[in-house]
């Protein structure tokens, strides 16, 4: 069903088709969506999976895995600080504890440049680590702690691993012990919050553990990587355990998942990442229409503190369309706002779990009902009930498509997943039928 009509498409498949990040076949072409990043520029990365760095107001892309292909995706965060130092040079800052040989600017890095330092634990009679300290809040947020390490081929015989500690009252140390080989990672003596590993690119592998503090006078976060933790890919630390490792882009933000990698250079401070916001004008007024998400999830379970990030929504608050994401429960929502008090339908899921290949149809009926479907990772599609009517408004509260926003549209986004695709079209249409447009 190639440039079908009525159609807005967005996202990386839309980059893939149409050489543009958004496309609307009912407005003309020169109605040019808006991105905007209140920082001077941003990190993305590149097909090759290298980073590369972007101006301001100019989108970023991601390059997830999708079956064995990384395929182009677009990024959008919200603010966030990588309070880690000196992240991409082991022979400062970082204490070496106790008889790590550091090769500095050994590999080539992610962002191509050769800057990977090896961290080799040849003692086979000390807990080797390497570790930094900084000063954190006492209080009950998240803190995240990510770090690239170079994939390996061959036989396991070592795992590395890498480590949060929490300390100065009641103290919290959680480990995830990595398999390099086949991208795998295990809990360690004591399991995080939440961990993932990422398939970032060709050569590295990106690994993250997060852990709420506890309010009870933890005021020192300690990141730290053991190169060779212990021989068995879990448990306890092995003081015997040998082996050699590559790790580059060191993180530590105060969220329970991590964002993008925001590199922090030699001087001792940190860097921020600016809220970005992505916006596109919608030619559709408010009437029957599908919507269709696809996107790799990036974290689960993720809304906190009252937000309910939005996978996409039509207008503004007031009077809006949108497909948002919830911690219980359902796990997906779709919700009609006419500016009464709105109705919502479950698209049950279950828990989404990081790299998921999540696929949402959402209907907005003639009479204001909303209905929903989603398949993860191409299996069956399941679809929900629809909710009550809800007599649909005149106008949107703002004709604008919103992507990645928090409960207030245009707000910063949460790193809810790389989007794939968007298309949203006049009438009902069926999964398969918003697959094949284009």
């Amino acid at each position: 069903m190639p440039n079908s009509p009525d159609l807005f498409f967005a996202g990386g498949e839309c980059l893939t088709k149409h050489g543009v990040w958004v496309r609307r076949t009912s407005l003309p072409e020169d109605i040019a969506e808006t991105f905007t990043r209140t920082g001077t520029e941003g990190v993305s990365q590149a097909p090759d999976g290298k980073f590369t760095t972007c101006d301001a107001n100019i989108p970023r892309a991601a390059y997830p895995v999708v079956g064995a292909s990384h395929v182009p995706a677009l990024l959008t965060e919200r603010a966030a600080t990588n309070v880690c130092l000196q992240t991409e040079d082991f022979t400062a800052t970082w204490t070496n504890a106790t008889g790590i040989t550091v090769t500095a600017n050994d590999a080539v890095a992610p962002d191509g440049a050769t800057t990977a330092d090896e961290l080799d634990e040849s003692d086979a009679a000390n807990l080797d680590q390497m570790f930094q300290n900084v000063t954190v809040a006492d209080d009950s947020t998240s803190w995240c702690f990510s770090v690239f390490i170079k994939k390996t081929t061959g036989a396991v015989t070592f795992y590395p691993a890498i480590q949060l500690g929490l300390t100065g009252g009641t103290g919290i140390v959680v480990q995830v012990v990595i398999d390099t080989t086949n991208g795998t990672i295990a809990n360690g003596t004591t399991a995080p919050d939440a961990s993932g590993i990422e398939d970032y690119s060709t050569d590295w592998w990106r690994v993250w553990l997060a852990q709420a503090n506890n309010g009870t006078g933890n005021v020192t976060a300690q990141p730290l990587i053991a190169p060779a933790w212990n021989t068995t890919g879990s448990g306890s630390e092995e003081v015997a355990a040998v082996g050699a490792i590559h790790a580059w882009g060191t993180q530590l933000e105060n969220t329970s998942r991590p964002t993008s990698y925001i590199p922090v250079g030699t001087s001792p401070i940190s860097e921020t990442r600016n809220i970005e916001s992505f916006s596109a004008p919608f030619p559709f007024k408010p009437q029957a229409m599908t919507a269709y998400w696809k996107g790799v999830w990036r974290a689960a379970d993720q809304a906190t503190s009252g937000e309910f990030p939005r996978l996409f929504s039509v207008g503004a608050i007031g009077n809006e369309f949108a497909v948002y994401h919830s911690p219980t429960g359902a796990r997906l929502r779709v919700f009609h706002d006419p500016q009464t008090a709105g109705v919502t339908g479950d698209i049950t899921t279950g828990a989404l779990a990081v790299g998921d290949l999540v696929e949402v149809v959402a209907w907005l009926n003639a009479d204001g009902s909303v209905q929903g479907s989603a398949s993860i990772n191409s299996g069956a599609a399941t679809s929900d009930s629809a909710s009550s009517a809800d007599a649909l408004g005149t106008a949107w509260g703002a004709e604008t498509i919103y992507l990645g926003t928090t409960s207030a549209a245009g707000t910063g986004a949460l790193p809810v997943a790389h989007l794939l695709a968007l298309k949203l079209t006049r009438g009902i249409k069926t999964l398969a039928e918003m697959r094949a447009m284009t």
